[in-house]
């Protein structure tokens, strides 16, 4: 269910995006919902918190990620909770921010990739689902939407996307020297992003003028980025990278051989569901909510456990030797004196670790029925 919505939403947005030449997508004054506003007025403060935290340049214990991310980070946390609960209200504002708080960067890895640029599109998703559709159904007492309802929507999250979250997570990339989450060098279509390559693709679908063969050119680049999705991820590209470009972004390269836009467009979303969104390292952070996201396989919410812990954690559960310790300070002991005076915190939490391996047991050959944990 969760796999069906996300790639329906990409679609619409993808669809609304075609042949669309002009300027729409760079420019605020597109932007009329007054949710919206107040989301960009919350991106742009953001921005504004990074050009204050300045990086860390005298510690000799970081590699490549700069420390002054995580300053960042912890500031972000707290400012976009509060700030969308009064923008949404309290049910819908505290689900929003866990997507919107997943869409910058991981602070333990410092690193970005396309699994946090998947959770923003979430967040806007959720914002299309909760608050944009229904508002648009209690204005029109029932009658049946236009086309031009859809479009507006789509083109407004459309803007906020290219137009403000994608400067802005490209500022923080650069200042706090951030890592390629999961990139696979030379052969990923780009290190952090990809849906900016889609999108674009789809607004330069019959365009009169502009080709596809000549975007890899850094002049072409930057004589159409600020009007171009498209081109303004492939100037991004020429100001990080330096060489040929058809040795730094040889996917991108090859793309340029094509001789369509839909070609390329439709070739993208192809490459999307195949080579990114199976991969686990871009779902694993993903939370599920009663209202956006049910758990794609079972339909509804579900525990999920950190794959860094999966191992340990189902060795003890079947095993069914010990139960696991609310205070995680404390040592696994195997001594069933000391297993009996396990905290409550420790037994509620097995629950729910056996309530999340229920669910799950049928697909793994596990004798256990779905009633087996209770919440």
């Amino acid at each position: 269910m969760a796999y069906r919505d996300y790639l329906n939403f990409i679609k619409l947005l993808n669809e609304f995006a075609k042949g669309v030449h002009n300027r729409v997508f760079q420019s605020r004054n597109e932007i009329d919902d007054v949710h919206l506003k107040n989301v960009i007025r919350l991106l742009d403060h953001l921005g504004d918190l990074c050009d204050r935290i300045e990086p860390i340049n005298d510690d000799k214990n970081q590699r490549f990620g700069n420390k002054a991310y995580r300053i960042w980070f912890d500031q972000m946390l707290s400012y976009i909770h509060d700030e969308l609960i009064d923008i949404f209200g309290h049910e819908y504002g505290t689900e929003l921010a866990y997507y919107l708080a997943d869409s910058f960067g991981n602070k333990v890895r410092i690193d970005y990739g396309t699994g946090h640029e998947m959770c923003f599109i979430i967040f806007l998703m959720g914002i299309y689902k909760l608050i944009l559709i229904p508002n648009a159904l209690e204005k029109s007492d029932g009658e049946t939407f236009s086309r031009q309802i859809f479009q507006s929507f789509s083109h407004q999250l459309l803007n906020i996307f290219s137009l403000i979250y994608m400067p802005l997570v490209r500022k923080i990339q650069l200042r706090y020297c951030l890592e390629p989450a999961g990139s696979h060098g030379v052969f990923s279509l780009d290190d952090f992003q990809f849906l900016p390559f889609y999108f674009g693709s789809a607004q330069l679908i019959d365009h009169p003028t502009i080709g596809t063969g000549s975007f890899p050119q850094a002049n072409i680049a930057d004589q159409y980025k600020d009007g171009y999705i498209f081109h303004s991820a492939v100037h991004f590209i020429h100001q990080v990278k330096k060489g040929p470009f058809a040795e730094h972004s040889n996917q991108l390269w090859n793309i340029s051989g094509v001789k369509d836009w839909s070609k390329i467009n439709s070739g993208l979303f192809k490459m999307y569901c195949k080579e990114y969104l199976p991969k686990f390292q871009i779902v694993q952070h993903l939370v599920f909510g009663p209202r956006i996201l049910n758990h794609p396989l079972f339909g509804h919410v579900v525990f999920m456990i950190h794959p860094c812990q999966t191992t340990s954690l189902m060795g003890q559960v079947l095993s069914c030797k010990h139960c696991i310790y609310g205070d995680k300070s404390q040592s696994i002991d195997h001594n069933p004196q000391k297993q009996s005076s396990s905290s409550n915190g420790g037994d509620q939490q097995c629950t729910y670790l056996i309530t999340w391996l229920s669910s799950l047991a049928s697909y793994i050959g596990l004798p256990m029925s779905l009633n087996y944990g209770k919440i």
